[in-house]
């Protein structure tokens, strides 16, 4: 039985729909993260289950029990927010103890859950410091040691990173996928930063204006994008896009011709009815390959040279209108202004119709009718 189950859950404000009919189930130990633009309802939707919004309509299930009414202290949950909230005053130990002093633990117990927890987060030698002298990174841990300590059975976090610089984010990141891997707790996480979700979740709910758009592991969401706005937020940087027209298709192959004019046979399927319409060839930067001579399919001209050391990223025009992004490894000395030659390979390529939708997906899903 799954630990949390959403059946259609819907939420609103002054009759605008704000989270619109979200079902999901979270297994025991699974770590889920909630990723999207800002004001896409990932919040609101980890509210809810924190029982700090009401729910419009639908039902949410602990344990296979309803919780719609259950008041957020009853129902084994912790919760981590943006800000540490901790109180200022308090030392470190008085910090993380006490929910547990409302909950009238004897004082040996509550001695024996914070110790072993700031063991844990390497906090054992600031238990008698106040939130004051200590770091970004430590007062983020005491108030993710504050939740441990409760023994939830379900933690949520609401974006605790972002207010961290960015080299401390990194750590934080693997801190926090080492304690998920080392407590085996079920974990919902909240964030806009989808190099967060990548490197931490076990599947990632990629939502928007309140619906889920795409449920699935990192790496078939970077894989198999069910359309171009997934394909676009997963990733770093973001897909390429380039408009096009579909000329034939038949079989296993689509032939199509890009809008700087060069022609493409594709390895992907699609419906003989979008023969004639316009799409989009969706490539990852990382997949565009740099060629040397007069060979290369592709010719444009280098607009600006990121270097960042270990990679660098080519901006390039492409045709009269089209910019693409192509990462290469290591140190290249690209010219502003100079030409550049490369190639898309065709099976590192994606097509979307004129909706935004995965055609390779869409066959996929059309598959098991067909047969």
């Amino acid at each position: 039985m799954a630990l949390v189950e959403l059946k259609n859950i819907r939420k609103t404000y002054h009759a605008e729909e704000i989270v619109r009919g979200v079902s999901l189930s979270v297994a025991r130990g699974e770590f889920v993260v909630f990723v999207g633009p800002s004001g896409c309802g990932k919040s609101t939707l980890l509210r809810m289950i924190a029982g700090l919004e009401d729910i419009s309509s639908g039902e949410l299930l602990m344990d296979g029990q309803l919780m719609n009414a259950v008041e957020p202290a009853r129902r084994g949950l912790a919760m981590v927010f943006q800000s540490y909230a901790l109180y200022p005053h308090m030392t470190v130990r008085r910090n993380m103890e006490f929910n547990l002093r409302l909950a009238k633990l004897p004082a040996a117990e509550r001695a024996r859950r914070v110790e072993d927890v700031a063991r844990i987060l390497k906090l054992d030698s600031c238990l008698d410091c106040k939130p004051g002298a200590l770091s970004g990174g430590q007062r983020q841990r005491v108030a993710i040691g504050r939740a441990i300590v409760r023994n939830p059975k379900l933690f949520l976090f609401d974006e605790p990173l972002s207010n961290l610089d960015a080299e401390l984010r990194g750590h934080m990141r693997v801190e926090l996928a080492m304690l998920h891997r080392r407590l085996g707790a079920t974990t919902i996480y909240v964030t806009h930063d989808q190099v967060e979700a990548m490197t931490m979740a076990d599947r990632i709910v990629v939502l928007r204006q309140g619906a889920i758009e795409q449920v699935g592991t990192p790496l078939d969401l970077y894989l198999h994008p069910r359309n171009r706005f997934v394909a676009g937020f997963i990733g770093s940087p973001a897909m390429n896009f380039i408009p096009l027209t579909i000329l034939k298709t038949g079989g296993a192959e689509t032939r199509v011709a890009l809008s700087c004019g060069v022609h493409l046979t594709l390895p992907i399927g699609c419906p003989s009815r979008l023969a004639g319409t316009s799409a989009t060839l969706g490539i990852r930067p990382e997949h565009i390959h740099v060629m040397d001579g007069a060979d290369a399919p592709l010719r444009g001209t280098i607009l600006t040279v990121e270097h960042l050391g270990a990679l660098t990223f080519l901006h390039v025009r492409l045709g009269r209108a089209e910019t693409v992004v192509i990462q290469v490894g290591g140190y290249r000395d690209g010219r502003v202004g100079a030409d550049l030659s490369f190639c898309f390979p065709p099976a590192s390529c994606h097509l979307f119709d004129v909706t935004g939708a995965s055609v390779a997906r869409m066959m996929a899903d059309e598959a098991p009718s067909q047969a």
